[in-house]
């Protein structure tokens, strides 16, 4: 997402692949390495790597959000406020401060955890963008659902149009197999009526 200002990266991980740490980091350099031909170092817009997640992180304070910048380790100096990492634990809303509050982080996080469109309907009710959001979320919903239902469709004719061409070649397996055997059934009756013309003549 970019504005004028800043750029923003949010992604959504709700089973724990052990890498979180060192996929934000490899997803927010790549964001932030933006230069372009003519550039300057002083023209790198600030990157904001947010990540949802569904799970605690290992060896970190379980916390609702947690921001992290570039910092001098010793008295706490900022490097740079321009590369920025934020997790939003969705484990632990209700740890929310104040301030979460105020800009609706939690909002957030309760659309991400929501499990209705009722509890969805809800929210948007509260926070306008999150109602915007919602439309989104429920039209995709509806444009998923049309697309699988066509897909069932064509899935099934495929299907019908397989089972009629296996039925096609096994009625040609059978009329031929009827061909073989007619021709067989008059070669009896050829040899049958030859062998009781000799024996006719023999007697």
């Amino acid at each position: 997402m970019l504005d004028d200002n800043r750029i923003l990266n949010f992604e959504v991980q709700v089973m724990d692949e052990n890498n979180w740490p060192e996929r934000s980091l490899s997803y927010a350099c790549r964001t932030f390495d933006q230069l372009k031909s003519g550039q300057t170092y002083l023209d790198i817009k600030p990157v904001y790597h947010i990540g949802f997640l569904d799970y605690n992180l290992k060896g970190f304070t379980p916390e609702f959000y947690a921001t992290y910048k570039l910092l001098n380790i010793k008295n706490h100096e900022m490097y740079s406020d321009k590369f920025v990492l934020s997790v939003v634990n969705l484990k632990q809303i209700d740890k929310a401060t104040e301030e979460d509050r105020h800009y609706g982080i939690d909002h957030w996080a309760r659309l991400f955890k929501a499990t209705t469109w009722e509890a969805i309907k809800m929210l948007a009710t509260e926070n306008e963008y999150i109602a915007e959001a919602s439309e989104t979320m429920l039209q995709s919903y509806r444009d998923a659902c049309v697309r699988t239902y066509c897909e069932a469709v064509e899935e099934a004719r495929r299907c019908r149009r397989g089972l009629e061409i296996r039925l096609e070649q096994a009625e040609a397996q059978l009329h031929e197999k009827d061909n073989e055997l007619q021709a067989k059934d008059a070669e009896i009756a050829r040899l049958k009526a030859l062998l009781d013309k000799t024996t006719s003549e023999n007697n």
